[in-house]
Order: structure tokens, then C-alpha cells, then sequence
């Protein structure tokens, strides 16, 4: 393991073993109420930031705001210049805000934003923009590129086949995943929103998953996919269970994670395993809150959501 490197796994992994874990999220779906779930995450390594009072929303965004706080940690601790790999994996927090950003735009309340420091890529910029085609002209100057849309939910799909373009260039441990990801996006607008794709998230698909994206139906779709991403289809039928592929992806990845940590053998290795870990651990505690609002149901809704 590189110098460099060293003292970074080492944070990585003692972040890494601070988890709920799937077990723990998933006792969350039987808990007695919601105020026990959420009294249960206070009182774990998400206390940081949940508080035992919170309502459903408030305790699922700040848990996902722990594990942003932890990759920034983490990141304090990366050799000069590798600061792009936690960039990258944090972008999903960056793509929240902005989609928060496009509903303020349009008038609507939206929660405080994540707080990403030196984790943006262009939020600090984007932040202050006062009309779409601002933002977009900030996008467009920006790694993520002009979505080529100013529709919330259109722009929200090309930013995260962007994204998966991102992480396939700089995380190569991750690019099955990113593939996958991408492809259950295209998958959830096209067959499950009926929405095409803007002209830029048309380009990103076709550089991720091939030409075979744009096929007519979710049968011919998944079946021109690359062999690697077809798995999180497996449980798909037909376009109304598109909803499907996304739990699946989660869960494949958690696995994934937790495998791919205990072989690995560089600094750099250690680092992203670890952060995928705590990002798939605050999904799973979100899915657990979500979840116990179901009561007996709560442990099957949890084990189709994650």
C-alpha cells in the first residue's frame, strides 16, 4: 500500500465499521412507531446529525447527511490530488440540491441543501442562481455538462447518467456499477416515466450502455444491455416493475461493497469500497424509516425497497 495512501484506508475502514449494517437498518422496519425507528438511528453513529424528535423526512435526509459529513472527513485524509474520487461518489448529494434548487426556482419550499465544502463540483456557483437557464449555463461550464432541459425531473436523469459517465472514468472499481446505475435510470424514464431522454442524457446512455439503450421495449432493452448490467433485471416484468431494478441495484451494491472491502489490497481500494459502504448504509436506514410507517408489513416493504 502506497505511503500516501495508508493513513487514509485506515479512516476508511474505521468509518466503514461504523455502520448500522443492513441487520440494523432492517430491525428499524419493526420497530413499535416511527418516533422508536428514529430514536434508534439518534442513538447510533447517526446521532451526529438525527435527532430523536424528527419527523420521517427530516430523519431520512439527515442520515444521508451523515454519511456526506463522512465522506468529507474522509477526504481530509486523501494524498494531495485524489480528491476527485470522493468528488465523484458524493455527487448524488450535489444532484439532490440541485434538484431542490430547480423546485425553489419554480417556487416550491425545498429542505436545506447538503452541505458538500470542498465535495462540489458546481454547487457553490449553481446555489446562486436565480432562473433555470442560469443554472444551466453554470451546468454547462461544470463537469456535469448542459442537461440540454430545464424540467426537473428530465434534468435530474441527465445529471445521473452524467454522473455514471463520471464515475466510469474515474473510478474504474465502480464502472459495473455505474453501468448498472445508468441503466436503471434509462430504464425508469423511458418505461417507467414514458419520458424520453434529453439530448445529452441521450449521448451519456449511448457512451455508458451502447446504442442498445434506445431500444422500443424493456424486454429488448434489458437484452441489449451489457452482460454485466442485466442482474438488477432480473425481478423487472414488464415496464410496470421497473421500480424493481432500483432496489435490486442497491442491494447488488451493498454486497458488492462489503465483498470487494475485505479483498482489497490498495489505499485507494480500501477508500472507495468504504465510501460506497456508508452511502449504501444510509439508503438502507432510510428504506428502515420508510418502511416501519407500514407496521406488520414494515420487514417485507424494507426488503423490496433495499
Amino acid at each position: 500500500m502506497k505511503p500516501g495512501w495508508a493513513a487514509a484506508a485506515v479512516r476508511a475502514r474505521l468509518l466503514a465499521s461504523r455502520r448500522v449494517g443492513r441487520h440494523g437498518a432492517r430491525a428499524l422496519a419493526s420497530a413499535p412507531s416511527l418516533p422508536d425507528a428514529v430514536r434508534a438511528v439518534a442513538a447510533s453513529p447517526y446521532g451526529r446529525d438525527v435527532g430523536a424528535d424528527m419527523d420521517l423526512v427530516d430523519a431520512q435526509r439527515r442520515a444521508r447527511a451523515t454519511a456526506l459529513w463522512n465522506l468529507r472527513v474522509l477526504a481530509g485524509w486523501l494524498p494531495p490530488g485524489a480528491s476527485d474520487l470522493l468528488r465523484v461518489l458524493a455527487a448524488g448529494h450535489e444532484i439532490a440540491n440541485l434538484e431542490a434548487h430547480v423546485d425553489q426556482l419554480a417556487g416550491a419550499t425545498s429542505p436545506p441543501p447538503f452541505e458538500l465544502g470542498a465535495l462540489s463540483t458546481a454547487w457553490p456557483r449553481a446555489r446562486t442562481t436565480r432562473s433555470v437557464e442560469e443554472l444551466r449555463a453554470v451546468l454547462a461550464a461544470s463537469p456535469w455538462g448542459d442537461p440540454d432541459t430545464g424540467e426537473r425531473g428530465a434534468l435530474a436523469a441527465a445529471l445521473r447518467l452524467t454522473w455514471a459517465r463520471r464515475v466510469t472514468d474515474l473510478v474504474p472499481e465502480l464502472r459495473r456499477w455505474a453501468r448498472a446505475g445508468a441503466a436503471v435510470v434509462v430504464a425508469e424514464e423511458r418505461f417507467g416515466q414514458g419520458r424520453d431522454l434529453s439530448r445529452s442524457a441521450a449521448v451519456e446512455a449511448g457512451w455508458v450502455l451502447g446504442p442498445g439503450w434506445a431500444a422500443p421495449t424493456i424486454e429488448a432493452f434489458v437484452a441489449g444491455l451489457p452482460s454485466e448490467t442485466r442482474g438488477v433485471f432480473a425481478d423487472v416484468d414488464g415496464d410496470p416493475d421497473v421500480w424493481r431494478a432500483r432496489a435490486a441495484w442497491w442491494r447488488e451494491l451493498g454486497r458488492a461493497s462489503a465483498r470487494e472491502l475485505r479483498r482489497a489490497t490498495t489505499g485507494r481500494a480500501v477508500v472507495a469500497w468504504s465510501a460506497v459502504l456508508l452511502l449504501v448504509d444510509a439508503h438502507e436506514v432510510a428504506a428502515g424509516l420508510e418502511a416501519v410507517q407500514w407496521g406488520a408489513a414494515g420487514l417485507e416493504v424494507f426488503d423490496a425497497l433495499v
